[in-house]
């Protein structure tokens, strides 16, 4: 934590990302997008701790803006959840990054004729049900 200079109490960090946009800043808030995420996947501070080998303390911290965590323990903890560093920063739901095995599976179906592709699709939304 950080002193405020007025006062010396601990103030926590300002844990956010500038996104410069044209002429526009935006501001990332890192705590809230991380729990909200977390939550989503359905892990708790205590399972993400144990698969990403990051303690309980720490990720609690990062969560309340008490801490800033390095790039490499922040994707330590968004591997375990699944998705990527850019996915995390990336405000945009239209872009998409799909993972290594998605990344496999679009690649064999663009090269089968349209017809094996299309049973596919299929195939994959009946098993999806």
């Amino acid at each position: 934590m950080n002193q405020c200079r007025k006062c010396r109490k601990q103030k926590p960090y300002d844990i956010s990302i500038q996104k410069i946009k044209g002429a526009k800043i935006t501001l990332i808030d890192i705590p809230n997008r991380f729990r909200k995420l977390r939550s989503a996947r359905g892990f708790s501070v205590y399972r993400l701790a144990r698969e990403s080998d990051v303690s309980e303390n720490y990720i609690h911290k990062i969560e309340r803006g008490e801490n800033q965590p390095s790039v490499y323990i922040l994707e330590k903890l968004l591997t375990c959840l699944g998705v990527t560093l850019p996915e995390f920063l990336n405000e945009s739901t239209e872009i998409m990054y799909p993972s290594d095995f998605e990344r496999e599976l679009i690649e064999s179906v663009r090269t089968l004729p349209a017809e094996k592709a299309s049973a596919i699709l299929h195939i994959a939304k009946l098993i999806g049900k």
